[in-house]
């Protein structure tokens, strides 16, 4: 295939022709066949104008070459400074030349009080707390919990969590619903959790939340939501805002924003909440209680993406610049149970920090017990249900 000059691929097609094209190396069959090239992705904050930057040690660990691209596209080589595969935390340099890199600075964490604002890879710690919090109180192994994740950032997950280990599948990307529906109903004794994006559930993934919502089964799902496609550079997602410029569209987004809360509930869904990622104690909290609940529960997690849809001033506001805020605490007096009041609070606008509805149908695992215990299991029996 021929890629335009610069394209991402042209390297990585280059290199595949030479060596499996006609006349390459792997066209040799008594040539032992090489080992295939392999890539990862990550992202990290320059902490220093001269061309220090912070990201996770995971991302560049047994790397041959680094390199650092930055939002115009503009390419470094890399090398490492020094990493901490404990914290997960590794230090970079490039050599900016000419190029003025902006920084970022870190805060001072004597001066921050409960409540503020900060930025941190808040999910990632909420599910850490939440899992550890049922599996003392429920006295089960750690082992007992399966993470279902899907493809994007948010998929990293299952290989992110500290400590020992819960089972991880990093699935199809669209499909951990399917795939976490046949762990939660042919295995009811385990914590099944599904960890996944908006581009990865609310889009290829969309059409599996109405039938998970009618058969309730008993699972967590954990909904990243960063407006865009972050893993692969920015594109539309179906929560990106009507009207926004991304990569993908350059004159602005012709689709209407996708508004999970209100699909959520009319799908059926029995425990919806909604919440940040910068408030890791809460939203674990939040966690915890859909782990909890007997059915399908959904905890919305607004996750701002710093490189390509930073919305955290959106979501807080800035006074310096008159912005408002979008987010907002649920109020004590809201009734989740009631579902008009539910229909509300979603059309308030704005995002609702809190607990949205919850109601109490019966899990398909009930009901399949039920069927179980209350229909003969004699062969005559089974064979006269049947009419042709």
């Amino acid at each position: 295939p021929q890629f335009p000059p610069g394209s991402p691929f042209e390297e990585f097609f280059k290199d595949f022709m030479e060596r499996n094209g006609p006349g390459g190396k792997n066209g040799d069959p008594r040539r032992k066949r090489p080992s295939r090239r392999a890539q990862s992705l990550g992202s990290g904050f320059i902490i220093d104008k001269a061309g220090i930057i912070v990201t996770n040690n995971h991302v560049i660990a047994g790397a041959d070459e680094i390199k650092v691209r930055l939002q115009d596209d503009t390419e470094f080589d890399a090398k490492i400074l020094g990493r901490d595969p404990k914290t997960d935390i590794a230090v970079l340099k490039i050599n900016p030349g000419k190029t003025k890199l902006v920084a970022v600075g870190f805060g001072d964490s004597k001066k921050l009080r409960v409540g503020d604002w900060v930025m941190a890879i808040g999910v990632k710690r909420a599910l850490e707390q939440a899992i550890e919090t049922y599996t003392e109180e429920f006295e089960i192994p750690r082992t007992s919990n399966v993470i279902v994740a899907g493809i994007g950032c948010s998929g990293n997950m299952v290989h992110l969590m500290e400590g020992e280990q819960p089972f991880g599948i990093h699935g199809i990307h669209g499909r951990t619903l399917p795939i976490a529906f046949g762990v939660a109903t042919s295995r009811p004794d385990l914590n099944t959790i599904v960890v996944a994006g908006d581009g990865d559930f609310l889009s290829i993934g969309a059409e599996h939340i109405p039938p998970a919502a009618s058969r309730n089964p008993n699972m967590t799902c954990i909904i990243m939501d960063n407006g865009v496609y972050g893993l692969t550079k920015g594109q539309s997602s179906p929560t990106s805002s009507t009207g926004q410029i991304t990569t993908s569209t350059p004159f602005g987004k012709m689709e209407s924003q996708m508004k999970p809360l209100e699909l959520y509930l009319s799908y059926g869904v029995s425990y919806i909440a909604s919440h940040y990622s910068s408030k890791p104690k809460v939203l674990a909290e939040f966690i915890v209680e859909g782990m909890k609940h007997p059915g399908l529960s959904i905890i919305h997690v607004q996750s701002p993406c710093t490189t390509y849809n930073n919305t955290y001033d959106i979501l807080r506001g800035d006074k310096k610049n008159n912005i408002p805020g979008t987010a907002f605490i649920v109020d004590e007096d809201h009734d989740p149970s009631d579902y008009n009041a539910a229909v509300d609070l979603i059309n308030k606008g704005g995002v609702p920090l809190g607990l949205i509805f919850k109601k109490a149908p019966p899990t398909i695992n009930d009901l399949q017990d039920k069927i179980i215990a209350n229909k003969s299991k004699e062969v005559p029996d089974i064979l006269n249900s049947y009419s042709i």
